[in-house]
């Protein structure tokens, strides 16, 4: 059985998720809460194949109407600085807390950083309007370059064999916050989606050649939010040696809001995986809507001409002050046009990122001893939601006897939408949310159930147990 098919099928517009699938047991039980065998999700672009979305913007060519398509400004590939990496052994990093976390908030370009930071590290913005060479030397030390591992097996249909596929990429982030034992680093969701493992290089490694493995630092991921694209990774500040302490230094946030077309800007990033570049442009256009194949981003974005190439996503936008305004995402595939970046602006997400900041950061847990709740589910779209009056979630399949699920009541067709306060829209998302948690370790799952008026919500407390095999 392979990814997104299963004894269940896919849910599409044409089925409705009420309908109880046939069902043979629970031999296919696999995965982190479900599995990726249980994951059934209309197919889309993965993003190691470069997520194509569609424009809003038409464009009539020899009489013919041509679409438009936006991708991910994320390396499909290791880059240079990833092939390197491999040369080292990972070193996996505890980050859990049993203390409280420390409160930590983005350094503002109108507030004193040493209100907000322990160990004092510089910040990028200055009072007035710099050059572009000054913008470089006072920002580019707050910006990283990031390494998702990925590596998969599969099987081959035919001969039983197992194979590999090394699915890992390059992308890049900002430091946006120090507390004393966090570095804290802001990056897009697609960036570090999937990941089995996360490393880190800082920017003043240029040649590849010179990294060596105490350059390298593993990361965690705090939180995330998919439909925003965004994400906090952290690295402890132990890991981090003096030299790497005395050249970095931290994001001074600025207000997007105030961002003027025809306003300079400097885009700084990891592109092509080969360390940190520039390129400089101006403000195309703000409140850019781009709609994805299903329809489904409501995100505005900053558009540029500064060049945005494979490897920026999660890069830093900022302004001739050396604020941070945007965080570099996506580009206008060139072969329908060019200097066309996208932005997320930074004022469209500063109080989700400030949350994010101050969520404790977990280690992927080995598969061993990582816990379950033990249901097969189906991703509820947009599309879905809408057509069948459902809400949009991770719909309950079926749940296997004696599990975590099953004993903490949680019942078919009920739909899944947090985790621990966090939504959840996706299966992978709720896999991927799981993974970070033991076996015998307790969860908050708020669900959504049919009532006589609709649906109602609950929060049901689940205890992970051992994988339903």
């Amino acid at each position: 059985m392979y990814e997104n098919e299963n004894e269940y099928g896919n849910v599409n517009q044409e089925q409705n998720p009420y309908v109880v699938p046939p069902t043979s047991g629970y031999g296919e039980y696999r995965g982190y809460g479900a599995g990726p065998d249980m994951v059934n999700t209309p197919s889309k672009p993965h993003k190691n194949t470069g997520k194509i979305v569609t424009a809003c913007i038409a464009l009539t060519l020899v009489g013919l109407l041509v679409g438009t398509g936006v991708t991910y400004a994320y390396l499909n590939a290791r880059g240079p600085i990833g092939r390197v990496i491999d040369k080292f052994t990972e070193e996996v990093t505890d980050a859990s807390q049993a203390e409280e976390k420390e409160h930590v908030e983005l350094t503002k370009s109108d507030e004193e950083k040493d209100k907000l930071f322990k160990n004092d590290l510089p910040t990028t913005s200055s009072s007035g309007q710099m050059d572009v060479a000054t913008i470089v030397e006072k920002c580019m030390p707050s910006v990283v370059a990031i390494t998702n591992h990925n590596v998969t097996e599969f099987r081959d249909f035919w001969t039983g064999r197992i194979y590999e596929q090394d699915n890992s990429g390059a992308g890049s982030g900002v430091i946006i916050g120090q507390t004393d034992k966090e570095l804290l680093i802001l990056t897009n969701y697609h960036v570090i989606e999937d990941n089995q493992s996360l490393s880190v290089v800082f920017s003043w490694e240029e040649d590849a050649e010179d990294i060596d493995k105490d350059d390298v630092i593993y990361a965690n991921v705090n939180d995330f939010d998919s439909d925003r694209d965004i994400a906090v990774i952290s690295v402890p500040v132990s890991s981090l040696s003096e030299e790497i302490l005395s050249k970095i230094s931290v994001a001074t946030v600025g207000n997007s809001d105030d961002l003027r077309l025809g306003e300079q800007v400097v885009a700084i990033g990891n592109a092509l995986g080969y360390g940190q570049s520039v390129t400089t442009g101006i403000v195309s256009a703000l409140n850019r809507k781009i709609a994805d194949q299903n329809d489904q981003d409501d995100n505005a974005y900053i558009q540029t001409d500064a060049a945005i190439n494979l490897g920026n996503s999660g890069g830093a936008l900022f302004n001739m002050k050396g604020e941070l305004v945007g965080i570099n995402t996506a580009m206008m595939n060139s072969a329908i046009a060019e200097n066309m970046g996208l932005a997320i602006p930074i004022s469209e997400v500063t109080g989700e990122v400030e949350d994010m900041m101050n969520q404790e950061a977990r280690d992927t847990v080995d598969a061993d001893e990582r816990g379950y709740l033990g249901v097969n589910i189906v991703d509820v779209t947009k599309e879905i939601s809408e057509t069948y009056g459902l809400p949009q979630g991770v719909y309950i399949a079926n749940v296997a006897p004696g599990s975590g699920a099953d004993k903490a009541g949680l019942e078919k067709e009920n739909i899944i939408t947090a985790v621990n306060g966090k939504n959840v829209t996706t299966g992978e998302e709720l896999t991927d949310y799981l993974s970070k948690y033991k076996k015998g370790e307790t969860v908050t799952v708020t669900v959504e159930y049919r009532a006589d008026d609709g649906y109602a919500t609950k929060d049901v407390e689940v205890t992970l147990g051992d994988s339903p095999e």
